[in-house]
């Protein structure tokens, strides 16, 4: 059996996206059952049912809207807050590195220090070989 994460951004997400109609159904059914208890007539209920259910809807878009704009101004101020200590933690690490590569190590081939010599491989061998002759 699965179990099956939820995210937060995706429940929200899928709320907006239902809250016009679900809007719109809440209130149609509120006025449906305030019409018939009012005793009213039922053509005239079911035109305030249909127009409940239009106006209803299309507010239920505008607050959608607007709840989705402040989403949006929230994540792009999350968004920034982080580039922003992104920024700063990359501008601490760069001046750290430039501080840990200021070594006195010359990279320029053929031409040694007098602190270094290369090893000679053939040197070593012979040496290597002349000892376990020895031996």
């Amino acid at each position: 059996m699965e179990l099956k994460k939820y995210n937060n951004e995706n429940e929200t997400n899928e709320f907006l996206q239902k809250l016009p109609i679900i809007l719109s159904l809440v209130m149609t059914i509120i006025i449906g059952i305030i019409s018939y208890a009012s005793r009213s007539d039922m053509n005239q209920t079911y035109i305030r049912m249909a127009a409940s259910l239009i106006v209803f809807y299309i507010i239920g878009m505008f607050i959608k809207n607007v709840l989705k704009g402040i989403e949006e101004e929230i994540n792009e101020k999350k968004r920034q807050q982080e580039d922003n200590a992104n920024k700063k933690e990359n501008e601490s690490g760069k001046t750290e590195n430039k501080i840990e590569y200021n070594s006195k190590i010359d990279y320029k081939v053929g031409e040694f220090n007098e602190e270094f010599t290369p090893l000679k491989v053939s040197e070593v061998i012979k040496t290597s070989i002349n000892d376990d002759k020895k031996k």
